[in-house]
């Protein structure tokens, strides 16, 4: 019999401030991201040593493109049923070591959609198989820059503080 391996994907999003500067706020309870990711929850239904593979797509409804960064977490909720977030593969049941994504970057173009994948890998021992293991998947808004000039051996650097 196959155990049952969950990955929450929940979309907690982190809006840079020059998102929100390209896309002016609207009234008081009328906030639209413009965006639709799914699905919005995976099922992995996988034995010891298995591999399954599942498609996230982004679709983009605003007239700008947006970037979007990816990365893996851990979870748990508390007595009082709040959810408390770790770093990924920190907490036991965490599956997040096994879930390798194709990208952890992607650029969603204006009115478009894009996709990537993401690949979870069970390791091949029965401790692996005991009890169900999750994660979470974050996705966060970025904004790319580009790489400063630089001349000769002198090194420069960019950072956006995120807010």
């Amino acid at each position: 019999m196959k155990n049952i391996y969950l990955l929450v994907f929940s979309l907690f999003f982190f809006v840079h401030a020059a998102f929100s500067q390209t896309n002016p706020p609207q009234a008081p309870g009328k906030e639209e991201l413009g965006i639709d990711i799914k699905p919005t929850l995976f099922s992995f239904t996988l034995d010891k040593g298995e591999k399954g593979v599942k498609t996230v797509t982004i679709a983009n409804g605003k007239t700008l493109p947006i970037q979007l960064a990816f990365y893996l977490g851990d979870w748990i909720r508390d007595s009082l049923g709040e959810h408390k977030y770790f770093p990924a593969g920190s907490q036991a049941k965490s599956c997040a070591p096994w879930v390798k994504l194709s990208r952890a970057f992607i650029e969603v173009p204006a009115n478009g959609t894009a996709s990537f994948d993401m690949t979870l890998t069970v390791p091949d021992s029965a401790k692996a198989v005991e009890s169900m293991r999750w994660a979470m998947l974050f996705v966060e808004f970025v904004s790319e820059t580009k790489a400063p000039k630089v001349t000769g051996n002198q090194v420069a650097t960019n950072m956006i503080r995120k807010q």
